[in-house]
């Protein structure tokens, strides 16, 4: 107990073995900052009293200093490290930097200078309002000098612990502790009651006031709470924050609050209060108008954003799992498209636009000879649809009722994106192979909208021509192509990995691994020319990593996200889908649908064989290339559908960007699902009245 006590009262936690923690190794005086990046030869930095305040990340290798964030070589944040250096052991960073530069080989840290922050404070906390919190807060204006504790049992064996006046048995687990809330700042003494039992101390927890203990100090839930309202509503970080707090509390005249209450101490802080909060991850990550826990909705909205943390703060490890390489797909690009000649498709496509802009971009007309290729090249590729031209070439204004059409045939996607093989498009076909007049008959005419909306496009301006009702069972074979000789994986659902600390999706858990494919090979540039796919940029950030990859359901309810490793790409949203959807999702909305559904069919068609792929309102008219279909605009029963949900939402976290770039992955992880859990909770709260403004 004697230990115990020392190790208390000097933030000292006694470890059998010493293990690598999400904290960082912080140390501050006064308002510099200086803290090692846990795992890392790296310190951020920042030089006190500067006009301009600009942390840096400078690197220690090989006993040398080199800054990552500063183009040359010498800097303030250079400067600020070989003064520490220089300063020897009368530098309060002393410790840290002889670790860095003193690690043995293996790369691990000598144990007798591993460091934990010890956390008293052990009961979750509340993160909603009620009359206990509200009154708890205050009487924070109340000064506590003495602090009993609050423990009846012990938390370790649950027996009654000791009995007997802990002033009287002078049980004093720190007696000069600082107390800091909201508006001052006193020291208290700390009092403790041992265990009979296992001989542990219970410490005052701290909850039973509304203070979080971490040892030697103790911060008010008000302080934290501030924060938190910050975090959650503004875009000020950690450090203006504690900025802020300064200034206030020097107007309260606490003139000594920078050195009573670092910004480590603050960190260590909201670390520890945002770890204790008692949150339902599970029921806020879930619509319950989309199933509720555990069921993934039938329709996913998905995009990426650029809101990360830097790549040196991630131990990379190459994946050791699904080493079985999978050929589920029995089809290839040019199986599913409608004109496997690329030449044709341009040529075809330039003359369905004839000289006019679409969706963008103006094409050129065709010249004599090249119309003469098209036609030449379509008829041996379809007699339906050479006939078709002729007929436009008879009659050219029935070009416009017929350019849409066109376009998609003449497009690099799947024809299963515009003759979908499914049931109700099989039946439209029989009908209209079976001569039924279309526009005489309402459900019919209202399927068709729903379905293939570019031949109801057709109908409503004209009726179908021969060559056209030829044509669509000719499209429906190349359709259900890419299915008919595809296999189902089979593969040992027992093998799944569960944990993976760059995702965070709480109500949808693994249901199998991602797996390995034939075709996860990476496309060759003269591929991509082939395919005339639509294709998305990325700038990309020197030091950050690309981003998080959001799934939304119709509704507004964020499911989760993923940590994007390399450039945002269909990889994301297939990894997603396939492990964490026992079903695949009938609807998915997403910026690159169209590149999308090519990765799926290329690597699992069974799985997706029912699922629609719709491109968001807002991005459709980059989409130049692609199939019309793809359109989410055009089909009836998706106009209620807000498809903008990712956008709205994505330019709300980046509120939080400054706060998260230069976190730890745990820390990034942990601020991430906390302010997109309370988002959906706002969002809950519009339906149901059930939550407390926070």
């Amino acid at each position: 107990m004697i230990f115990q006590q020392y190790d208390t009262s000097n933030d000292i936690e006694a470890l059998e073995q010493i293990t690598e923690t999400g904290d960082d190794h912080q140390y501050s005086v006064g308002r510099d900052i200086v803290y090692q990046i846990p795992n890392t030869h790296i310190v951020c930095c920042c030089e006190a009293g500067g006009v301009n305040v600009r942390f840096g990340l400078v690197s220690v290798e090989k006993n040398k200093l080199s800054c990552l964030t500063c183009s040359f070589s010498t800097c303030c944040h250079t400067k600020i490290m070989k003064r520490i250096i220089g300063e020897g052991p009368n530098s309060p960073y002393h410790e840290m930097i002889y670790v860095m530069f003193h690690e043995d080989a293996s790369g691990s840290l000598d144990k007798r200078t591993a460091y934990k922050q010890k956390v008293i404070s052990f009961k979750k906390i509340p993160f909603f309002r009620s009359d206990g919190l509200a009154e708890g807060l205050r009487k924070l204006s109340q000064q506590h000098t003495i602090l009993l504790p609050d423990l009846e049992r012990c938390s370790h064996c649950n027996e009654t612990l000791m009995e007997g006046d802990p002033i009287a048995e002078n049980w004093i687990a720190n007696e000069h502790a600082a107390v800091i809330t909201n508006t001052s700042v006193y020291y208290s003494t700390v009092y403790y009651r041992p265990c009979p039992s296992c001989g542990s101390l219970s410490i005052f927890e701290g909850q039973s006031k509304c203070l979080l203990n971490l040892g030697t100090y103790l911060v008010g839930y008000d302080v934290l709470r501030s924060y938190l309202h910050s975090f959650l509503h503004g875009r000020r970080p950690l450090y203006t924050f504690y900025q802020t707090f300064c200034d206030v509390q020097m107007d309260y005249g606490n003139a000594t609050i920078q050195y009573d209450f670092s910004y480590q101490r603050l960190r260590n802080a909201w670390i520890a209060f945002l770890n204790l909060l008692d949150i339902n991850f599970n029921e806020g990550f879930s619509c319950p108008d989309c199933g509720g826990d555990n069921q993934p909705p039938e329709t996913i909205i998905c995009d990426g954003t650029t809101l990360s943390f830097q790549r040196r703060m991630w131990d990379w490890k190459e994946d050791e799992n699904d080493r079985e390489v999978l050929n589920l797909s029995a089809s290839s690009f040019s199986d599913r498209v409608f004109i496997q000649d690329p030449s044709i498709r341009k040529l075809l496509q330039r003359y369905a636009s004839n000289g006019e802009l679409i969706r963008g971009k103006k094409f050129k007309k065709l010249k004599e000879e090249e119309k003469k290729k098209l036609f030449t090249g379509v008829q041996m590729v379809s007699t339906n649809l050479y006939s078709l031209l002729l007929e436009i070439e008879g009659d050219f204004s029935l070009h416009d009722i017929y350019r849409n059409l066109l376009l998609s045939l003449a497009s690099p996607s799947p024809v299963c994106s515009s003759i979908r093989p499914k049931k109700e498009v099989q039946l439209i076909l029989k009908a209209i192979n079976e001569g039924a007049k279309i526009k005489e008959n309402p459900k019919l005419m209202r399927s068709l909208h729903q379905e293939i909306p570019i031949i109801f496009e057709i109908c409503e301006k004209s009726a179908l021509c021969e060559n056209v009702k030829n044509l669509l069972p000719e499209l429906w074979t190349i359709a259900v192509q890419s299915f008919v000789d595809a296999t189902e994986d089979s593969s040992n659902k027992e093998d799944v990995i569960h944990f993976d600390e760059l995702s965070y999706f709480p109500s949808l858990e693994k249901y199998r691994n991602r797996g390995r494919f034939e075709k996860d090979k990476h496309l060759r540039q003269k591929d991509k020319e082939q395919y005339d796919i639509c294709q998305k940029k990325y700038l990309g950030h020197p030091s950050l990593l690309p981003g998080i990859f959001t799934l939304f359901c119709p509704h507004g309810i964020c499911y989760g996200f993923q940590v994007m490793e390399s450039n945002e790409s269909p990889n994301v949203p297939f990894t997603i889908m396939r492990s964490r959807f026992k079903k695949a999702p009938k609807h998915v909305i997403y910026d690159n649908a169209c590149k999308l559904q090519d990765y799926c069919l290329n690597r699992d068609p069974c799985f997706f064989q029912h699922t629609e792929f719709y491109v968001d309102r807002l991005h459709w008219d980059n989409h130049t290339s692609c199939s019309i279909s793809y359109n989410l605009s055009l089909y009836p029963q998706l106009s209620d559908i807000n498809s903008q949900v990712n956008e709205q939402a994505n330019a709300g976290l980046k509120r939080i960007k400054a706060q998260l770039s230069y976190m730890t992955a745990n820390n990034f992880m942990n601020h991430c699902s906390l302010y997109l859990w309370y988002k959906n909770m706002k969002i809950k709260e519009q339906h149901d009245n059930i939550f407390d403004t926070v």
